[in-house]
């Protein structure tokens, strides 16, 4: 149920702002583009969310203490996650940036998939304290989004 809510939430918000952005030929005014942006982290953040509340919550089937997932629980989240994350990347790219941004969007993207690719290959990197995606997260800010 939970996956589908999710990917419900992320194909509405893509779509619209895919909508915005084909609707016109020419790029996004920046603040608009920012706007949507971080409508789609706003609502890819939303989702991640209730996907880690779903498996580890305290309503979860098997509730988990915090900083106590298994491998196979990382494994399970990794594979929630990832997706969930790769079509966020892929609506922001879709957007007709200003092209002063596009270097950077086209940076988050190819950085984005790089840090989704090793969570895919070691889903225990979802289990370290750091910022699983630490590149994406520095291009983020300085495209000045919320999900910097």
């Amino acid at each position: 149920m939970g996956r589908i809510k999710v990917t419900a939430g992320l194909v509405i918000v893509g779509a619209l702002a895919l909508s915005a952005g084909v609707a016109s030929a020419k790029p996004l005014p920046r603040s608009q583009w920012k706007a949507q942006a971080d409508a789609i982290c706003t609502q890819m953040y939303a989702d991640l969310s209730t996907i880690q509340d779903e498996l580890f919550g305290p309503n979860s089937p098997n509730p988990v203490p915090p900083g106590t997932p298994s491998a196979t629980e990382l494994a399970a989240f990794a594979a929630e996650l990832v997706p969930v994350f790769k079509e966020a990347v892929v609506a922001i790219d879709g957007l007709k940036e200003p092209k002063a941004l596009s270097r950077r969007v086209k940076q988050l993207k190819a950085t984005a998939f790089e840090e989704a690719a090793a969570i895919e290959a070691d889903p225990g990197i979802l289990g370290l304290p750091e910022d699983p995606f630490p590149g994406t997260t520095k291009i983020g800010t300085k495209l000045r989004l919320t999900c910097g």
